[in-house]
């Protein structure tokens, strides 16, 4: 699972690093990045998860480079076919003249240009109780993608692995290596004598054996 975000003030990172954890959790080989470190190179292995946000129509900055190179793909030679993806975009309707631009302007042209979206598009409005709805995608994420690629996510989490390692426990006492370099000694407590009256009402140490 490749998770890219689009996002200047942090609120698309912060989504799509919860989405990295979530697959990385589900059994996923996850890797998170920028959209720009990965424009003109998205795999055609495994899913791409991409949460992006528009700026007054605009990419954000670290998107930019990424919604170019989609800008020169020719669809006629189907460059994306083999790419699975699915999009989360980031957006505020208050802002309706631009509202999920970027976003949608990504879904089109990776489509257009072969990929396959194996998830529906989730258009986040902060407008809203936008925490509800991006959990409530989230959620549904990983069964869809299991579908998509014919994965029984379920049966496999339930899978018992055989143990790593084994313990054995015996009996040896681990040298303490910071007592032996200032030569300290185990010691045996003879007798312990308490020092206050106990004859006092309610003394501290009382259950201290003398």
């Amino acid at each position: 699972m490749l998770v890219l975000f689009g996002s200047n003030l942090g609120s698309s990172e912060s989504f799509a690093r919860e989405v990295a954890q979530r697959c990385e959790f589900g059994g996923f080989d996850v890797e998170l990045a920028d959209l720009d470190s990965y424009a003109g190179k998205l795999p055609d292995k495994g899913a791409v998860a991409i949460a992006c946000a528009s700026y007054n129509g605009m990419p954000p900055d670290n998107a930019a480079k990424f919604v170019d190179w989609l800008d020169l793909l020719d669809p006629a030679a189907g460059s994306l076919e083999g790419v699975s993806y699915c999009v989360l975009g980031c957006g505020n309707s208050d802002w309706a003249a631009t509202f999920q631009d970027v976003p949608r302007k990504i879904d089109a042209a990776l489509e257009a240009n072969g990929a396959k979206r194996i998830v529906p598009t989730q258009e986040l409005d902060a407008r809203g109780d936008i925490d509800s709805q991006f959990h409530a995608w989230l959620d549904a994420l990983l069964p869809q993608v299991g579908e998509a690629f014919g994965l029984d996510l379920e049966a496999e989490a339930n899978t018992v692995a055989e143990p790593l390692y084994n313990v054995e426990i015996t009996n040896s006492v681990t040298a303490n290596q910071v007592a032996d370099q200032f030569g300290a000694r185990d010691v045996e407590v003879l007798r312990i004598r308490e020092l206050k009256n106990l004859d006092a009402p309610d003394p501290r140490s009382s259950n201290i054996s003398k």
